[in-house]
């Protein structure tokens, strides 16, 4: 049987979770904006891509161009749409979707004095310049890449990258809102005592028909809540058609099975007050 090894697809999204008055008189006597970070970890590569395995999987990030380099033929850790190798690796410090913000000129002025004390004006590029979007990531990436600005990943290009990024797309909003659903359901005391001292993680067994369709889930390993193992399971089932899946992904039982896990991590203690 092809065992479907993992890739790395994680989720991390930032949102401000209100639970009134009653919540704020607990800790700081104001409203606060409380973090909750959620990551999906984990999908599958064929055995058949002998080349893939115990490689991540990553969203495509592409970093400044100043921060590239080409001459490096090392096989890369991670796998992404396309081929990239930089001078340092890196991640951005904001968790949310995998994306850099969209490169963009800043021009910042220059002051010169001639040789008769005449001021001139020039503008030079910033190359690392961006847009007022902050870059975020999604993907749990090891620890020993540092946290910069922006994401510069060496990657490799994967054949099938783009089907697992369709079901990122798919399962992300269904999985997230039911995720919020079930923490506003929560009373302020269990949200702070319970919910906020562990990573919860649910690990799954995805079953897709060859065509693609959902079959069913399977739990593996329960994150301690139900509403939370609910979210996993209801986000394939509400997605249920995941469309031109691989063949190579097919397994010797005739379906496709993609593996993940889904971590839940609420930060109680990453409080910012609102002004």
């Amino acid at each position: 049987m092809r065992i479907l090894y993992g890739i790395l697809l994680s989720l991390a999204i930032h949102y401000i979770l209100v639970q009134g008055m009653e919540l704020a008189a607990l800790y700081f006597g104001t409203q606060p904006k409380q973090t909750t970070e959620i990551v999906l970890v984990e999908a599958p590569i064929s055995k058949k891509s002998e080349k893939s395995l115990n490689r991540q999987i990553v969203r495509e990030a592409l970093a400044p161009e100043i921060e590239r380099k080409e001459n490096d033929e090392n096989l890369a850790r991670f796998l992404s749409a396309s081929r990239q190798r930089v001078k340092k690796e890196s991640q951005a410090a904001l968790s949310g979707k995998t994306k850099n913000s969209s490169p963009q000129a800043k021009m910042i002025p220059q002051i010169k004095y001639d040789s008769d004390n005449i001021i001139t004006k020039t503008l030079q590029s910033n190359p690392h310049g961006f847009n007022s979007s902050p870059a975020t990531i999604g993907e749990a990436i090891p620890q020993d890449v540092s946290i910069g600005n922006f994401t510069a990943l060496n990657t490799d290009s994967y054949t099938h990258y783009s089907f697992f990024a369709r079901v990122e797309d798919l399962i992300r909003f269904r999985w997230e809102s039911r995720v919020r659903q079930a923490i506003d359901s929560f009373n302020s005391s269990y949200v702070l005592g319970v919910v906020g001292n562990k990573v919860w993680v649910t690990t799954v067994d995805i079953w897709l028909t060859p065509e693609g369709h959902f079959h069913s889930s399977h739990i593996m390993k329960e994150s301690g809540i139900k509403k939370f193992d609910l979210a996993v399971t209801m986000a394939f089932r509400e997605a249920a058609m995941f469309s031109n899946p691989p063949k190579e992904l097919l397994e010797d039982d005739g379906f496709i099975h993609l593996k993940y896990s889904f971590n839940v991590n609420f930060r109680p203690s990453a409080l910012v007050y609102q002004q």
